[in-house]
Parts: C-alpha cells; sequence; structure tokens
C-alpha cells in the first residue's frame, strides 16, 4: 500500500502507520461535525466563505490567497493538474502522493537523491539547485519531511526559496507537519504574506486535529497565477458541510496545537530511545534518524513490519520509497499508554525472534 492506514485489509489493535496527533481531537471539533448535521440537505457553499474568513485569520494570510481542497492530497492533484507537462523535483526519499500525482497529470520527473550518510538531510536540495542549475519547473518537499521527519531552519528555507528563484524553479513546500511543532518561525507561510510570487505553501487539519477522515486542506499562494490556474482543476463543492464546520472549529484551538506539539516532543524522545535500548540489549543493528516531527524513521535488520503484524501492531514499512529499500520502517509517535505496548510489544517479539 502506497500509504500507511491500511486498518481495513489487517487486524489492527494499534496504527502506528499513521501520524496524525496522538492528543487526538479537541472536544470543539467533535460538537461542531454533530452540529453540521442540520445542514446535509443542503449543498455546501461553493465559495466557503465561513471557512475561508477562519482559515485567514488562524493563518494571518489573506484570503484571497487561499484555496482550500478535500485534503492535501486534491490540492496536490490540481497542482500537478496546473504544471502538467512540466518537470517536477522530487527529494528522494518523499512522500509517495507527490509522485503519484504527477504521474497522473503528465508532469515528467527528476529526482534529488538525499544522501542516507548524511542522513537525508535537506540541504541537499540546496546543494542540487546550486550544481544542477535549472532541472527542473516545479521542485515539491515536505517541511518537516516525510518519512524522515527532519526540517530546514529558517536560513536554510530562505536560502532555497532565494535559489530556486534565481533559478527559475517554482517551489512547493508541503507544512503538514508543521503545526505539531510548535516552531512556526520556520514557516514558510510568511514568505507568502509578503507576497513572493513563485511559492505556494500546504497544510491540512487532517494530521493536526486527528480527522483524516474529514478531508481538509489548505493552499496558501500570493503568485495570482498559481491561484487562479490551481482553482481551475478543483471540482465545485469539494468542501463539505462537516469539513467547513470542523475546520471553523479548528482554528480556534491554536492552545490545543501547543499542547499536542510539547507532549509529542517528549514522548519522541521517551519512543526514540525506547526503541534504542531494546535493539543495544540483543545487540541488533539499529539507526535512528533524526527528526523533530510526530513519527520516526529508523532502520534495521529484523523484518518488523511482519514482526510486528502478527501481535496486532501496524508500522509503515517504507521499503517503497524511492531512496529507501528494505529495513526502513517508520512509526508514528502515539499516546504514552500506547508508545508503552509499543516498546513492550517491540521487546517481546525480538526475544521470540532471537
Amino acid at each position: 500500500m502506497a500509504h500507511g492506514g491500511d486498518i481495513y485489509r489487517n487486524r489492527i489493535k494499534y496504527d502506528f502507520s499513521v501520524n496524525i496527533n496522538p492528543l487526538g481531537r479537541p472536544e470543539s471539533v467533535d460538537m461542531a461535525v454533530k452540529g453540521a448535521f442540520s445542514q446535509i440537505q443542503n449543498y455546501p457553499d461553493p465559495e466557503h466563505e465561513s471557512i475561508k474568513k477562519a482559515v485567514a485569520a488562524y493563518s494571518d494570510i489573506p484570503e484571497n490567497d487561499i484555496l482550500l481542497g478535500n485534503g492535501a492530497s486534491e490540492l496536490i492533484m490540481a497542482l500537478m493538474g496546473f504544471f502538467s507537462g512540466r518537470r517536477i523535483l522530487l527529494p528522494a526519499p518523499s512522500f509517495l502522493g507527490y509522485k503519484v500525482s504527477a504521474e497522473a497529470c503528465g508532469c515528467h520527473m527528476s529526482y534529488i537523491t538525499l544522501k542516507e550518510e548524511k542522513s537525508f538531510s535537506m540541504s541537499e536540495i540546496i546543494s542540487f539547485l546550486n550544481e544542477e542549475g535549472r532541472a527542473g519547473d516545479v521542485l515539491i518537499f515536505a517541511n518537516p519531511a516525510n518519512p524522515v521527519g527532519n526540517i530546514l531552519s529558517e536560513v536554510e528555507t530562505l536560502v532555497l526559496l532565494d535559489t530556486a528563484a534565481a533559478k527559475g524553479v517554482t517551489t512547493i513546500i508541503d507544512e503538514c507537519f508543521m503545526s505539531l511543532i510548535d516552531e512556526p518561525e520556520l514557516s514558510a507561510k510568511k514568505y507568502v504574506r509578503n507576497g513572493r510570487n513563485g511559492l505556494a505553501v500546504l497544510d491540512a487539519f487532517t494530521k493536526s486535529f486527528a480527522i483524516p477522515g474529514i478531508r481538509l486542506g489548505m493552499l496558501y499562494t500570493a503568485d495570482r497565477e498559481i491561484l487562479d490556474g490551481v482553482a481551475k482543476k478543483l471540482p465545485e463543492w469539494n468542501i463539505s458541510c462537516f469539513a467547513e464546520a470542523a475546520g471553523v472549529a479548528a482554528t480556534k484551538e491554536k492552545s490545543f496545537l501547543k499542547k499536542s506539539a510539547e507532549y509529542i516532543k517528549n514522548e519522541r524522545e521517551i519512543l526514540a530511545e525506547g526503541i534504542r535500548r531494546i535493539f543495544s540489549d540483543k545487540n541488533h543493528k539499529i539507526e535512528i534518524f533524526d527528526g523533530i516531527a510526530n513519527f520516526i524513521l529508523i532502520k534495521c535488520d529484523l523484518p518488523l513490519y511482519d514482526m510486528l503484524l502478527k501481535r496486532g501492531i501496524l508500522i509503515r514499512n517504507c521499503e517503497d520509497y524511492i531512496g529507501l529499500g528494505r529495513g526502513f520502517f517508520r512509526i508514528a509517535v502515539k499516546n504514552e499508554t500506547d508508545n508503552n505496548i509499543f516498546l513492550t510489544t517491540l521487546k517481546e517479539v525480538i526475544n521470540i525472534y532471537v
């Protein structure tokens, strides 16, 4: 499967393959969704007026610089549709949805190979742009990265944007995990606010508010050509009354996100150290890659996916990522109870394997 979360074809007790907020949803979001039932006899507002106003206030970006989608995935597909026929630069490894959408829309692809010996540092993207010149028309990547979880510094982001602009390359930055690290200075949204052309920033409430079943994504750009072109690729009524209600409520929950980011940071450190300790006790080779997102990328010499699946725990097998391969796995950071169950189960299956 190209993504995590395949709980429908596996007997799963704990899903560590998807990276959503371990604290779940604020009660206000649940209440808003329940309240939206009274609107299901009506078509949604095609102008998305209430949710656009709420997102504009939440992001501090003008309404006219915002497009809404049925999740970030719809917006990625619309972006690739707008850039159809052009060459897309993709870091390897990176989120598979970019490749899928680019192929579906007739784009051509070039890969920027991030080196394992450099922990898949995204600064390699800057080096590539400097060395290769204009090797593509559009660069798209996630920050924090998926599946590694590392991130560009504020300085690196600005250098990357300036380098790409000098080479005539449009930059699309996917920040769907940004709100869960509580470091707003690392976001590229400020450059959208400053009116920078050739830049679009993706975001979604899927991960941050644990609502993957309610699709709501955002595209921020001050570039009128991109915004108008992508808008023409979107269907009418793509935002349901439930997504709109949930989104409006979510925009008022910044304190919840701050609390979530602090929780994730602590649990990530505990989970990573627990995994490292279990492997060291058994003298098995493991590498845990540095990151700050709500998931951990590891490389080990055991068939962890199958071993844990037999115990009802689903993790993300990353061997299908371009630039990775056999032995790479991504593990979500969940709540304290679930993380402890994961560590206990991991220790048990490794003991049995040995």
